[in-house]
């Protein structure tokens, strides 16, 4: 997927939901970057999120500078709360869901054969 400047940030999601192939009723994405300084070796900077169009502006044009000092952008996959929707009951709604339950959903969401 190519990148390229004046892209909005819902475009990106946009895409990147397209992309990885998940359901963005089911699931959210956190886009968050690592910059360093003094290069690779350098300190690490806590990451930042990218949550606006001018986060991903800056860090688009960090990206244009310099091919081997690229900073990468890192995507999580968030499962969405379930809200309780008027007339059901909270309980109804709420099962919670074991690790290996969710380990399935993902891979499931990502085509991988479920064991």
């Amino acid at each position: 997927m190519g990148v390229w400047m004046g892209i909005t940030f819902v475009t990106l999601v946009d895409k990147l939901y397209e992309v990885i192939g998940i359901d963005k009723n089911r699931f959210d994405l956190e886009l968050k970057i690592v910059y360093k300084c003094d290069g690779g070796d350098g300190i690490p900077i806590p990451p930042k999120k990218i949550t606006t169009d001018s986060d991903l502006e800056i860090w688009l044009e960090e990206m244009s500078y310099s091919i081997e000092n690229r900073t990468p952008l890192y995507v999580s996959i968030l499962p969405k709360l379930t809200l309780v929707g008027e007339g059901c009951s909270q309980n109804a709604l709420f099962v919670p869901e074991t690790g290996a339950e969710k380990i399935n959903e993902l891979k499931e969401c990502f085509g991988r054969k479920v064991e």
